[in-house]
């Protein structure tokens, strides 16, 4: 008998191209009304069916379980990428420290990998970002933002994503670039600080980037057509007080400016990714206690409308790929790729 169980079969979207997308559709359309037919003669005839009640709420609890059976499949997929979302910033923060400590060409090489690494687990997480984005969830902490006053000396506040993944970005705003040996926050007289950094970010310019990834990207690479960065440009200090408002340094000391930066950086970027994971992780994660909370129809609509949105963005990106960077990318054919097998991977379960 063909349900409308059976019809969710045909109407779920693979990584196909539209004229087979518009096929399933057809033919999960032609399905889901033969279902209603279906459903309707058996209306008919519980009429005089003594189990009728009882039949009822089966197919209740059937809808609910594969509801639950849904949504648990969409969470165990967020978790388990969040999961090493955090872990793989761990590995950065220690990578680049381990950098600064022990400068060489292998040392560096290992920072810019892991970084790239776990730049590529951050856009794994795009789908469920977009999911709660599209679900109209707003996070108290992690979407909040403020432009920050010098009269009632408030802080600016950036929302998490800003934070992290801003882009494209100034880099003369960071350091030297071509034309201008001597520019940027690296030559400036500010000392190396979050809340310095958090005041730079996007200040004037929301290309003005001076957290996140990308920031970390351009200190660990440079320019590369032009001023590739070299091992020589960083110092080791014995000691890299980085969160030391009262330091004081002087545009005479750029090498032990950018140690501090990347270090900072890194942290910030650790801090960043656990504090989305966090509300991510666990049944009474923010997250999680939204998405359990709401209507079986609403559910199923956002998932299947979140993987529709991430198959859209996936096509896009495909046509747009970067190939032979050393730079982190949203268009690197390893993204894409990563992204191709989750989506493959949810659709299958869901």
């Amino acid at each position: 008998m063909i349900n409308a169980k059976s019809a969710l079969f045909y109407l779920r979207l693979p990584f196909a191209p539209n004229k087979s997308v518009k096929t399933r559709l057809a033919i999960g359309l032609a399905v889901i009304s033969l279902s209603a037919c279906d459903s309707e003669n058996n209306l008919n005839k519980t009429s005089t069916n003594p189990q009728t009640t009882s039949e009822t709420s089966t197919r209740a609890e059937s809808h609910q379980a594969l509801k639950n059976e849904q949504l648990s499949a969409f969470i165990f997929q967020a978790e388990q990428t969040f999961r090493q979302l955090r872990q793989s910033s761990q590995v950065l923060k220690s990578e680049t420290l381990n950098f600064i400590k022990t400068p060489s060409e292998k040392t560096i090489e290992l920072a810019r990998q892991t970084l790239k690494q776990c730049h590529d687990y951050y856009l794994l997480t795009t789908i469920f970002r977009s999911a709660v984005a599209q679900a109209g969830v707003h996070h108290p902490i992690l979407d909040n933002s403020a432009m920050g006053s010098q009269q009632d000396n408030s802080d600016v506040i950036h929302p998490n994503h800003i934070r992290l993944d801003q882009q494209p970005m100034i880099e003369g705003y960071l350091d030297a670039v071509t034309g201008y040996p001597a520019s940027g926050l690296i030559y400036s007289e500010q000392s190396i600080s979050e809340s310095f950094l958090n005041t730079e970010h996007q200040l004037t310019d929301t290309a003005y980037v001076a957290m996140g990834f990308h920031a970390l990207d351009f200190m660990l690479n440079g320019e590369q057509a032009s001023l590739p960065r070299s091992i020589s440009d960083f110092e080791t200090p014995d000691s890299l007080k980085i969160l030391d408002e009262s330091e004081s340094l002087d545009r005479s000391a750029p090498a032990k400016r950018r140690s501090q930066y990347i270090q900072l950086l890194a942290y910030l970027i650790a801090e960043d990714t656990d504090k989305l994971s966090e509300a991510w992780l666990g049944e009474d994660s923010f997250y999680q206690v939204i998405l359990t909370s709401k209507h079986k129809r609403s559910i199923e609509k956002l998932l299947k409308d979140s993987t529709k949105d991430e198959q859209k963005k996936l096509i896009k990106l495909e046509k747009n790929l970067t190939k032979g960077s050393e730079r982190i990318q949203h268009t690197s054919a390893n993204s894409l790729e990563l992204r191709k097998q989750q989506l493959e991977t949810l659709i299958e379960l869901l």
